[in-house]
Protein backbone atom coordinates (compact mmCIF):
# COMPACT_ATOMS: atom_id res chain seq x y z
CA UNK A 1 0.00 0.00 0.00
CA UNK A 2 3.12 2.49 0.68
CA UNK A 3 3.99 1.76 -2.95
CA UNK A 4 0.75 3.11 -4.04
CA UNK A 5 0.65 5.48 -1.43
CA UNK A 6 4.03 7.27 -3.23
CA UNK A 7 3.10 7.44 -7.08
CA UNK A 8 1.93 10.57 -8.32
CA UNK A 9 -1.69 11.41 -9.64
CA UNK A 10 -0.85 11.29 -13.25
CA UNK A 11 1.29 7.92 -12.77
CA UNK A 12 -2.33 6.56 -11.04
CA UNK A 13 -4.39 7.52 -14.00
CA UNK A 14 -1.77 5.72 -16.39
CA UNK A 15 -1.90 2.64 -14.73
CA UNK A 16 -5.33 2.75 -14.44
CA UNK A 17 -5.91 3.50 -18.27
CA UNK A 18 -3.38 1.05 -19.25
CA UNK A 19 -5.54 -1.44 -17.28
CA UNK A 20 -8.58 -0.25 -18.68
CA UNK A 21 -6.89 -0.33 -22.44
CA UNK A 22 -5.93 -3.92 -22.24
CA UNK A 23 -9.16 -4.93 -20.75
CA UNK A 24 -10.64 -3.15 -23.91
CA UNK A 25 -7.92 -5.00 -26.57
CA UNK A 26 -8.66 -8.28 -24.58
CA UNK A 27 -12.32 -7.61 -25.00
CA UNK A 28 -11.63 -7.26 -29.04
CA UNK A 29 -9.24 -10.11 -29.24
CA UNK A 30 -12.25 -12.59 -27.45
CA UNK A 31 -15.00 -10.76 -29.84
CA UNK A 32 -12.37 -11.70 -32.96
CA UNK A 33 -11.98 -15.44 -32.10
CA UNK A 34 -16.00 -15.91 -31.16
CA UNK A 35 -16.63 -14.47 -34.59
CA UNK A 36 -13.66 -16.12 -36.33
CA UNK A 37 -15.29 -19.69 -34.44
CA UNK A 38 -18.74 -18.60 -35.37
CA UNK A 39 -17.20 -18.53 -39.26
CA UNK A 40 -15.89 -21.85 -39.02
CA UNK A 41 -18.85 -23.32 -37.71
CA UNK A 42 -21.26 -21.92 -40.74
CA UNK A 43 -18.43 -23.21 -42.75
CA UNK A 44 -18.78 -26.61 -41.72
CA UNK A 45 -22.25 -26.96 -41.59
CA UNK A 46 -22.55 -25.40 -45.07
CA UNK A 47 -19.55 -28.04 -46.11
CA UNK A 48 -21.85 -31.19 -44.62
CA UNK A 49 -24.94 -30.01 -46.45
CA UNK A 50 -23.19 -29.76 -49.82
CA UNK A 51 -21.19 -33.35 -48.96
CA UNK A 52 -24.24 -34.94 -48.35
CA UNK A 53 -25.83 -33.66 -51.39
CA UNK A 54 -23.13 -34.21 -53.64
CA UNK A 55 -22.73 -37.89 -52.32
CA UNK A 56 -26.63 -38.81 -52.89
CA UNK A 57 -26.45 -36.94 -56.71
CA UNK A 58 -23.44 -39.43 -57.42
CA UNK A 59 -26.11 -42.25 -57.37
CA UNK A 60 -26.52 -40.78 -60.80
CA UNK A 61 -22.95 -42.11 -61.70
CA UNK A 62 -23.19 -45.74 -59.87
CA UNK A 63 -25.85 -47.52 -61.34
CA UNK A 64 -27.96 -47.53 -58.78
CA UNK A 65 -30.58 -50.00 -59.49
CA UNK A 66 -33.89 -47.65 -57.82
CA UNK A 67 -32.90 -44.57 -60.47
CA UNK A 68 -34.81 -44.58 -63.93
CA UNK A 69 -32.19 -43.45 -66.90
CA UNK A 70 -34.04 -40.12 -66.49
CA UNK A 71 -33.81 -39.75 -62.70
CA UNK A 72 -30.01 -40.77 -62.59
CA UNK A 73 -28.98 -38.11 -65.71
CA UNK A 74 -31.29 -36.20 -63.22
CA UNK A 75 -28.67 -37.00 -60.32
CA UNK A 76 -25.69 -36.12 -63.07
CA UNK A 77 -26.83 -32.95 -63.78
CA UNK A 78 -27.56 -31.76 -59.90
CA UNK A 79 -23.96 -33.54 -58.97
CA UNK A 80 -22.45 -30.96 -61.77
CA UNK A 81 -24.15 -28.06 -59.96
CA UNK A 82 -23.35 -28.91 -56.79
CA UNK A 83 -19.87 -29.16 -57.64
CA UNK A 84 -20.30 -25.53 -59.49
CA UNK A 85 -22.22 -23.88 -57.31
CA UNK A 86 -21.12 -25.03 -53.48
CA UNK A 87 -17.60 -27.11 -53.90
CA UNK A 88 -15.40 -24.64 -55.81
CA UNK A 89 -16.37 -22.05 -52.88
CA UNK A 90 -16.41 -23.87 -49.88
CA UNK A 91 -14.36 -27.25 -49.97
CA UNK A 92 -10.76 -27.73 -49.74
CA UNK A 93 -8.16 -28.37 -52.63
CA UNK A 94 -8.23 -32.23 -51.70
CA UNK A 95 -11.84 -32.41 -52.14
CA UNK A 96 -12.15 -30.51 -55.43
CA UNK A 97 -9.41 -32.54 -56.87
CA UNK A 98 -10.92 -35.94 -55.42
CA UNK A 99 -14.49 -34.75 -57.21
CA UNK A 100 -12.15 -33.91 -60.09
CA UNK A 101 -11.00 -37.30 -60.48
CA UNK A 102 -14.08 -39.45 -59.26
CA UNK A 103 -15.91 -37.00 -62.29
CA UNK A 104 -12.84 -38.50 -65.04
CA UNK A 105 -13.40 -42.06 -63.60
CA UNK A 106 -16.90 -41.88 -63.81
CA UNK A 107 -17.05 -39.89 -68.02
CA UNK A 108 -14.19 -42.65 -68.39
CA UNK A 109 -14.62 -46.19 -66.61
CA UNK A 110 -18.22 -45.68 -66.25
CA UNK A 111 -18.77 -50.07 -67.06
CA UNK A 112 -15.89 -51.24 -64.40
CA UNK A 113 -17.58 -50.22 -61.00
CA UNK A 114 -14.84 -51.09 -58.65
CA UNK A 115 -12.89 -48.08 -60.22
CA UNK A 116 -15.39 -45.97 -59.97
CA UNK A 117 -16.62 -47.31 -56.36
CA UNK A 118 -12.39 -46.55 -55.04
CA UNK A 119 -12.85 -43.08 -56.69
CA UNK A 120 -16.25 -42.22 -54.22
CA UNK A 121 -14.40 -43.93 -51.54
CA UNK A 122 -11.26 -41.57 -51.85
CA UNK A 123 -14.13 -38.43 -52.81
CA UNK A 124 -15.66 -39.78 -49.25
CA UNK A 125 -12.39 -39.77 -47.28
CA UNK A 126 -11.64 -36.21 -48.35
CA UNK A 127 -14.69 -35.04 -47.60
CA UNK A 128 -14.33 -36.53 -43.88
CA UNK A 129 -11.03 -35.33 -43.48
CA UNK A 130 -12.29 -31.63 -44.51
CA UNK A 131 -15.24 -31.09 -42.20
CA UNK A 132 -12.68 -33.06 -39.65
CA UNK A 133 -13.94 -36.77 -38.93
CA UNK A 134 -11.21 -39.40 -39.05
CA UNK A 135 -11.21 -41.06 -41.64
CA UNK A 136 -13.44 -44.52 -41.95
CA UNK A 137 -10.54 -46.75 -43.90
CA UNK A 138 -13.13 -48.37 -46.05
CA UNK A 139 -10.85 -51.61 -46.78
CA UNK A 140 -13.17 -53.76 -48.70
CA UNK A 141 -15.32 -52.77 -51.89
CA UNK A 142 -18.61 -53.15 -50.47
CA UNK A 143 -21.97 -52.24 -52.34
CA UNK A 144 -23.38 -49.01 -51.56
CA UNK A 145 -26.48 -50.06 -52.83
CA UNK A 146 -27.68 -53.15 -50.84
CA UNK A 147 -31.10 -53.69 -52.84
CA UNK A 148 -32.25 -56.64 -54.43
CA UNK A 149 -32.11 -56.21 -57.82
CA UNK A 150 -34.44 -59.67 -57.65
CA UNK A 151 -36.81 -58.10 -54.82
CA UNK A 152 -36.98 -54.80 -57.00
CA UNK A 153 -37.96 -56.19 -60.16
CA UNK A 154 -41.03 -57.90 -58.51
CA UNK A 155 -42.17 -54.66 -56.64
CA UNK A 156 -41.77 -53.17 -60.16
CA UNK A 157 -43.39 -56.05 -62.12
CA UNK A 158 -40.63 -56.68 -64.22
CA UNK A 159 -39.28 -60.25 -65.14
Amino acid sequence: MEFIKNLSFETLVSILGLVGFGGIIGAFIGHLLQKDREANMQSRVKKIEAYSSLLNYSRGFMGDPTLSYEEALSYQQEFLKKFYNDILLFSSKEVIESVDKFFDTVSISHTNKDIVTDALFTLTESMRKDIGLKSNKIKERDKFYTVNTEDLKKKKGVK
